[in-house]
Protein backbone atom coordinates (compact mmCIF):
# COMPACT_ATOMS: atom_id res chain seq x y z
CA UNK A 1 0.00 0.00 0.00
CA UNK A 2 1.44 3.35 -1.02
CA UNK A 3 0.29 6.51 0.73
CA UNK A 4 1.43 9.93 -0.45
CA UNK A 5 0.73 13.61 -0.45
CA UNK A 6 0.86 15.56 -3.72
CA UNK A 7 3.98 15.05 -5.78
CA UNK A 8 4.92 12.06 -3.62
CA UNK A 9 2.89 10.12 -6.16
CA UNK A 10 5.83 10.31 -8.61
CA UNK A 11 8.04 7.72 -6.90
CA UNK A 12 5.02 5.50 -6.27
CA UNK A 13 4.14 5.53 -9.98
CA UNK A 14 7.70 4.56 -10.88
CA UNK A 15 7.61 1.71 -8.39
CA UNK A 16 4.19 0.52 -9.61
CA UNK A 17 5.22 0.57 -13.28
CA UNK A 18 8.36 -1.43 -12.56
CA UNK A 19 6.68 -3.95 -10.27
CA UNK A 20 3.66 -4.47 -12.51
CA UNK A 21 5.87 -5.10 -15.55
CA UNK A 22 7.20 -8.16 -13.68
CA UNK A 23 4.61 -10.93 -14.01
CA UNK A 24 6.21 -12.67 -11.03
CA UNK A 25 5.74 -9.71 -8.66
CA UNK A 26 3.44 -11.33 -6.09
CA UNK A 27 1.69 -8.40 -4.43
CA UNK A 28 -1.23 -6.19 -5.30
CA UNK A 29 -0.42 -2.46 -5.34
CA UNK A 30 -2.94 0.02 -3.96
CA UNK A 31 -2.12 3.74 -3.85
CA UNK A 32 -3.87 6.41 -1.79
CA UNK A 33 -2.90 9.94 -2.74
CA UNK A 34 -3.83 13.18 -1.00
CA UNK A 35 -4.44 16.34 -3.01
CA UNK A 36 -6.02 19.63 -1.92
CA UNK A 37 -8.70 19.64 -4.63
CA UNK A 38 -9.59 18.20 -8.05
CA UNK A 39 -7.39 20.72 -9.88
CA UNK A 40 -4.32 19.49 -8.00
CA UNK A 41 -4.66 15.85 -9.09
CA UNK A 42 -1.66 15.01 -11.21
CA UNK A 43 -0.83 11.95 -13.30
CA UNK A 44 -4.47 10.88 -13.48
CA UNK A 45 -4.07 9.51 -17.03
CA UNK A 46 -1.07 7.37 -16.05
CA UNK A 47 -2.79 6.08 -12.91
CA UNK A 48 -6.05 5.35 -14.74
CA UNK A 49 -4.12 3.51 -17.48
CA UNK A 50 -2.37 1.35 -14.87
CA UNK A 51 -5.75 0.65 -13.23
CA UNK A 52 -7.19 -0.49 -16.55
CA UNK A 53 -4.20 -2.50 -17.71
CA UNK A 54 -3.63 -4.20 -14.34
CA UNK A 55 -7.17 -4.22 -12.91
CA UNK A 56 -6.53 -7.26 -10.71
CA UNK A 57 -3.17 -6.00 -9.43
CA UNK A 58 -3.40 -2.21 -9.13
CA UNK A 59 -5.73 0.51 -7.87
CA UNK A 60 -5.43 4.14 -6.88
CA UNK A 61 -7.67 6.38 -4.82
CA UNK A 62 -7.38 10.18 -4.68
CA UNK A 63 -8.25 11.74 -1.33
CA UNK A 64 -9.17 15.42 -1.55
CA UNK A 65 -8.39 17.29 1.64
CA UNK A 66 -10.77 20.10 0.69
CA UNK A 67 -13.64 17.57 0.70
CA UNK A 68 -12.51 14.56 2.74
CA UNK A 69 -10.07 16.13 5.20
CA UNK A 70 -6.43 15.20 5.58
CA UNK A 71 -5.39 11.72 4.50
CA UNK A 72 -4.76 10.88 8.16
CA UNK A 73 -8.32 11.56 9.38
CA UNK A 74 -9.98 8.58 11.10
CA UNK A 75 -12.29 8.05 8.09
CA UNK A 76 -9.40 7.97 5.61
CA UNK A 77 -7.31 5.80 7.94
CA UNK A 78 -10.19 3.33 7.96
CA UNK A 79 -10.42 3.38 4.15
CA UNK A 80 -6.74 2.53 3.79
CA UNK A 81 -6.64 0.01 6.63
CA UNK A 82 -9.62 -1.89 5.20
CA UNK A 83 -7.62 -2.20 2.02
CA UNK A 84 -4.54 -3.48 3.85
CA UNK A 85 -6.70 -6.02 5.67
CA UNK A 86 -6.99 -7.95 2.41
CA UNK A 87 -3.56 -9.39 3.15
CA UNK A 88 -3.19 -9.22 6.94
CA UNK A 89 0.34 -9.66 8.16
CA UNK A 90 1.74 -9.31 4.65
CA UNK A 91 0.86 -5.72 3.78
CA UNK A 92 3.77 -3.32 3.38
CA UNK A 93 3.10 0.41 3.73
CA UNK A 94 5.26 2.99 1.95
CA UNK A 95 4.62 6.57 3.10
CA UNK A 96 5.79 9.50 0.95
CA UNK A 97 5.16 13.17 1.63
CA UNK A 98 5.24 15.88 4.22
CA UNK A 99 6.36 15.18 7.77
CA UNK A 100 2.95 15.67 9.29
CA UNK A 101 1.34 12.92 7.21
CA UNK A 102 4.30 10.56 7.44
CA UNK A 103 4.60 10.91 11.22
CA UNK A 104 0.85 10.54 11.76
CA UNK A 105 0.69 7.41 9.63
CA UNK A 106 3.81 5.93 11.20
CA UNK A 107 2.29 6.42 14.65
CA UNK A 108 -1.10 5.07 13.57
CA UNK A 109 0.37 1.97 11.95
CA UNK A 110 2.44 1.34 15.08
CA UNK A 111 -0.70 1.61 17.23
CA UNK A 112 -2.36 -0.90 14.88
CA UNK A 113 0.54 -3.32 15.58
CA UNK A 114 1.94 -3.14 12.06
CA UNK A 115 5.57 -4.28 12.46
CA UNK A 116 8.20 -1.58 11.84
CA UNK A 117 9.75 -3.66 9.05
CA UNK A 118 6.44 -3.37 7.14
CA UNK A 119 6.63 0.44 7.02
CA UNK A 120 9.05 2.52 4.95
CA UNK A 121 9.06 6.29 4.56
CA UNK A 122 10.20 9.18 2.37
CA UNK A 123 9.68 12.54 4.06
CA UNK A 124 9.99 15.79 2.08
CA UNK A 125 9.66 18.51 4.73
CA UNK A 126 8.32 19.16 8.26
CA UNK A 127 10.57 16.38 9.53
CA UNK A 128 10.01 17.36 13.17
CA UNK A 129 6.23 17.62 12.91
CA UNK A 130 4.45 15.59 15.59
CA UNK A 131 1.24 13.65 15.00
CA UNK A 132 -1.96 15.54 15.79
CA UNK A 133 -3.96 13.98 18.63
CA UNK A 134 -7.23 12.50 17.34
Amino acid sequence: VGISTGVGIGPLIGFAEEALSDQDYPARIDLFVAFRNHDDICCRDVLDDLSTKFANRFSWTPILSSEQGHISTPENLKLVSMNGAKTPGATHYHLIGNGSMVNEWTAGLSEADVPDERVTIEMYFNHKETPRPE
